[in-house]
């Protein structure tokens, strides 16, 4: 071997191992999404339940309250995630192919910001704002909203045995969807990110048409 070879292979080699090394620290500083239920108190999964009005319907308060059911999307990486949306695939009990895909929406923005005279109960105006995907940083956390049941009641107490029949049932926000009580439906539901590997989610909703049924019903698909 020519006494000049030598240093040539030694410099690949040096040039070989730093770029391997480089892409080594790349792979090991990636972010890395994960996903659960979000949990309070105890509590998982936790449905949040808010106001979304107050108003006087035949010199009575009437109250407009939503369920929500959210998943806690995490960052576990070195780096933040960037770009990340969720889409969700809706299956009916045994059957292999969904009956709607569909995306999903970030809790951080406020639906009411993009519908028609800030009324929830009209179409999005500005989907693209209200679905946009957003960024994750290291060690941070962020919350997807997956299941919401609207439902009302008028006076200053909710009776025992309300059901949200006729009113707007589980539903998934974004698609007029409604899901039916005592049907067994799976969800799976995937995080893409332009610089994170997919993280999925599977959920199994058999709901009985109730109020405190909502709160019960979900459990995590084995």
């Amino acid at each position: 071997m020519d006494i000049w070879v030598i240093p040539l292979l030694t410099a690949i080699g040096g040039a070989a191992i730093a770029l391997l090394g480089g892409v080594l620290i790349s792979w090991l500083r990636r972010p890395k999404l994960a996903i659960d239920f979000e949990e309070r108190g105890g509590m998982k999964p936790y449905l949040i339940e808010q106001n979304d009005y107050i108003g006087v319907v035949i010199r009575r308060a009437s109250f407009s309250r939503t369920k929500f059911l959210r998943l806690r999307v995490s960052n576990k990486g070195k780096q933040p995630a960037r770009n990340c949306e969720a889409k969700l695939n809706l299956t009916v009990a045994d059957e292999k192919a969904p009956i709607s895909t569909t995306y999903l929406h970030w809790a951080r923005r406020d639906l009411l910001l993009y519908t028609k005279n800030m009324d929830i109960s009209q179409p999005v105006t500005d989907y693209e704002k209200a679905y946009a995907p957003i960024d994750i940083n290291r060690n941070d956390t962020e919350y997807l909203e997956v299941l919401r049941m609207n439902y009302w009641y008028a006076g200053n107490k909710m009776p025992e045995n309300i059901k949200p029949e006729g009113l707007e049932s589980a539903s998934i926000p974004i698609i007029a969807l409604v899901l039916q009580p005592n049907v067994t439906y799976k969800l799976k539901v995937t995080i893409f990110s332009n610089n994170a590997a997919p993280a999925s989610k599977g959920i199994k909703l058999t709901w009985d048409g109730t109020i405190k049924g909502f709160d019960s019903g979900i459990v995590q698909a084995r």
